[in-house]
């Protein structure tokens, strides 16, 4: 019995010290325990195979570390960025001032469990009301050569509503876009007490990302501006004439009182960016309050929270490259982080919604959902990132079939599949050769292949719709012309076949905008039942962004054009009297200092 009891006395104390040393394994080694910490810190772990494998990271107050929610997990070599300053859709913190264990789990590269780890941190975000008993002075006490630099993140969503009197209940059409800049504010005259001066701003930075669509630099993109900033934090160009930095100019107008906890709110003007493409600004009028006091960007700052509701306010907007008079309903919110000892606001933080109309006649010139500065079609955008087309990973095509007027933007074998992402992806008008494919004439896509319609795609290949010539024979992409035949496409005509959208062919029909990606554009919509056999549109022919979408006469721009149910394009496939376009928009914009 002494025996047994003296073997599970060296059992227990193996298993204690293999725990020891599977914790020994993972350690965190930045910050150190105990340390103060505030906004956005670096939690760095380590272990044996440093560069191998995975962490994963809970957090829970001290105390209650049963509790503790997994946040993320970090590949090994990487920090674990803990924001400390979050808060929920409430505006409330989730982590509050206090002590905090922040737990790590280490994993080597076959996902086995390597050991753990925990650090007891404290943080202190706010600032203490003794601090700020006096209340303090907001005002723009920058000198001559200071320099900020701002980071600029931006999202926007456009729900339009699809439905019409046919299909009440049909879902909206969602087109998501997300903004990434930065500029730098340099003084160039300015002596400090709130008496404000002469700066340049320039844009260094400014990329849409279109849902579907390839990035654009934004218009002001390189540029720079001469403004003025008066002391109490208005921004503006330094000539009537200039032209206006949208960003750069996202101000709230400062109280020319003293602000304590508790103080009532003022009104004054707030610049914005409405919608991102368009970089469209607007001055409203919003009340705002002191919420509180807390550390931001380093600085001591005071939190002001901004409101405002525009039940009809009228600004204009790009659509299809075209400047329209719309109005919309907005109601906004911003926060606003200003350092009230160094003078100048270290963040603000937008958060938007907008309902916005377009009349019939807007929506039919508008053709190309452009509402919004281009929303869908890639709008202004100005030129390109390097390596990038219109719609497209490389030269040759956009996003869509047609890509424009015709496939690839007016050149044969362009657009989104022939010639686009898929075949003809990084050369112009096809793929590693010309016609779409891996070898002339051929390849998975159109150009010609071994399935029906040439590939998995109309065109050509050993089935109907190709052969030996339109759409894949022996010459690169298939006779005369790149796409096959005598003409693009394939066959004798636009299309392939005898007729127009591909006679024989699968998904072809009579009329042009047949088959199931060439030969739409903006005379899709056409053929016996447009779409491959969807009426109204398909995944690209039958016209539009989405034309269809595989719904009757829905999609995007529905059979082509911009009113829902539609059914019909700028051309083809119908000559319906578009309706209003509805949509509703909401938009965050963030603009913080980078040090």
């Amino acid at each position: 019995m002494r025996a047994l009891k003296g073997f599970g006395i060296v059992v227990l104390a193996l298993l204690c010290g293999l725990a020891a040393a599977q914790k020994d394994k993972v350690k965190i080694i930045a910050p150190e325990p105990g340390a103060v910490v505030r906004g956005v810190i670096e939690v760095v772990a380590d272990k044996v195979d440093p560069n191998e494998g995975t962490y994963a990271w809970k957090i829970g107050r001290a105390g209650k570390e049963a509790e503790a929610e997994f946040q993320a997990n970090t590949i090994a070599g990487l920090p674990f960025l803990w924001d400390t300053r979050v808060r929920n859709e409430k505006g409330e913190r989730v982590y509050p001032d206090g002590e905090y264990v922040v737990a790590v789990n280490g994993f080597d590269a076959s996902a086995e469990f390597q050991g753990s780890a925990t650090v007891r941190l404290r943080i202190a975000n706010e600032i203490s009301p003794a601090d700020v008993a006096d209340g303090v002075k907001l005002q723009i006490n920058l000198k001559n050569t200071d320099t900020l630099n701002y980071d600029v993140s931006g999202d926007e969503k456009i729900s339009v509503d699809m439905s019409t009197e046919q299909t009440p209940d049909a879902e909206p059409y969602i087109i998501e876009t997300a903004l990434k800049g930065g500029y730098t504010l340099k003084m160039l005259s300015g002596a400090g007490g709130g008496m404000g001066g002469l700066c340049r701003e320039t844009c260094t930075d400014g990329v849409l990302y279109p849902q579907n669509a390839a990035p654009s630099y934004i218009d002001d993109m390189g540029k720079s501006f001469t403004q003025d900033y008066s002391g109490d934090g208005v921004i503006a160009p330094h000539k009537e004439k200039d032209p206006h930095f949208a960003l750069g100019e996202n101000y709230l107008q400062l109280p020319p009182r003293v602000l304590t906890l508790g103080a009532r709110p003022w009104k004054s003007d707030l610049a914005l960016v409405l919608e991102l493409f368009s970089q469209y600004r607007t001055v409203v009028t919003t009340e705002n309050r002191l919420e509180g006091f807390e550390w931001a960007g380093g600085e001591k700052c005071a939190r002001i929270r901004s409101e405002f509701t525009e039940p009809s306010l009228a600004f204009e907007a790009t659509i299809s490259g075209q400047l329209y008079k719309v109005k919309g309903s907005i109601t906004g919110t911003r926060i606003t982080y200003f350092a009230y000892e160094a003078g100048y606001p270290v963040s603000t933080e937008d958060t938007l919604h907008y309902k916005v109309e377009l009349e019939p006649k807007q929506a039919q010139m508008a053709g190309g959902m452009g509402m919004g500065a281009g929303m869908g079609m890639g709008g202004q955008g100005g030129q390109m990132p390097p390596g990038m087309g219109m719609g497209s990973r490389g030269p040759g095509g956009g996003m869509m079939a047609g890509g424009g007027t015709m496939a690839g933007g007016g050149k044969p074998g362009g657009g989104m599949m022939p010639g686009g992402m898929m075949p003809g992806g990084m050369a112009p008008g096809g793929g590693m050769m010309p016609g779409g494919g891996m070898a002339p004439g051929g390849g998975m896509m159109p150009g010609g292949g071994m399935a029906p319609g040439g590939g998995m795609m109309p065109g050509g290949g050993m089935a109907p719709g190709g052969g030996m010539m339109p759409g894949g024979g022996m010459a690169p992409g298939g006779g005369m012309m790149p796409g096959g035949g005598m003409m693009p496409g394939g066959g004798m005509m636009p299309g392939g076949g005898m007729m127009p959208g591909g006679g024989m062919a699968p998904g072809g029909g009579m009329m042009p905008g047949g088959g199931m990606m060439p030969g739409g554009g903006m005379m899709a919509g056409g053929g016996t039942m447009a779409g491959g056999g969807k009426p109204g549109g398909g995944m690209m022919a039958g016209g539009g962004m989405m034309a269809g979408g595989g719904k009757p006469g829905g999609g995007m721009m529905p059979g082509g054009g911009m009113a829902p149910g539609g059914g019909g394009g700028m051309m083809g496939g119908g000559a319906a009297t578009p309706q209003k376009i509805k949509a509703d928009v909401d938009v965050t914009l963030t603009i913080s200092v980078v040090k």
